[in-house]
């Protein structure tokens, strides 16, 4: 069995806190290829980006491990630019997926009420005169996090639940159910703060991530269940897509 995560800080946490069966199995990837991957072989998974079940409306879900948030820290921050007059284009950089895209277009919807052209850039320091989404460890590694507006706060005073932002996903319910079967021995003690120091962020950085850490969740609950159909009803809602997507839960 082959197990995807996403290289990022967060997929390194939470898959370091799986129990040997589970974590040798996992391969660190970028988060647009995880749902690839899956399709293309046997008896694989991977924690997807929620928002890529629109195009794989086949795979299982496990309704017991994803990667959400439940406060302010996150892989995704905005940065406003300065002395702009319009949002009608936001650039996306890093590791972005379907869901910075989609929901980038609902929040502009929503709170503004304009549709935002979004450019695709490679991996960049946000610019003074434009405003960015930054997705991934470049929040961190830059050391400008602190000053962004969090994707994951944005999304829950829009939903009033957690940010899922990765569930854990493959084609086989055979899959599925083994590697829940294997959850329940999830380190809770695993020594986290050594594994973010390893990165080398500045001091500022490694005290904003420890402040906030609590807001990451491993182990789903109801309230984590309900933040993966809310997130997916939006893309109906806006007319996005046509139809709704019934999630293939696996307990």
């Amino acid at each position: 069995m082959k197990i995807y995560f996403p290289n990022n800080l967060f997929g390194h946490i939470v898959g370091e806190s799986y129990q040997l069966a589970l974590k040798e199995n996992i391969q660190f990837i970028n988060s647009n290829e995880i749902s690839k991957r899956i399709n293309e072989e046997d008896n694989s998974a991977g924690m997807i980006p929620t928002l890529d079940l629109i195009n794989n409306r086949n795979f299982f879900v496990s309704a017991k491990t994803g990667i959400s948030f439940d406060g302010a820290l996150n892989p995704g921050y905005y940065y406003y630019g300065e002395n702009q007059k319009s949002l009608t284009d936001i650039y996306l950089t890093g590791d972005v997926t379907s869901v910075e895209v989609i929901l980038t277009k609902v929040l502009l919807s929503e709170l503004y009420n304009i549709s935002p052209q979004i450019h695709i850039t490679v991996n960049k320091r946000p610019e003074k005169d434009k405003t960015f989404l930054v997705v991934g460890d470049l929040n961190f590694s830059e050391g400008i996090a602190m000053s962004g507006v969090s994707l994951s706060e944005e999304i829950e005073d829009h939903l009033e639940v957690p940010f899922v932002n990765f569930i854990m996903a493959s084609r086989e319910e055979s899959t599925m159910k083994e590697i829940n079967k294997n959850l329940s021995e999830i380190n809770e003690s695993l020594n986290w703060q050594d594994l973010t120091r390893s990165y080398n962020f500045s001091e500022d950085t490694n005290e904003y991530i420890e402040n906030n850490i609590s807001s990451l969740i491993s182990q789903f609950d109801e309230r984590d269940l309900e933040g993966i159909r809310q997130l997916l009803l939006l893309p109906y809602y806006y007319q996005m897509i046509d139809d709704m997507i019934e999630v293939k839960f696996v307990d």
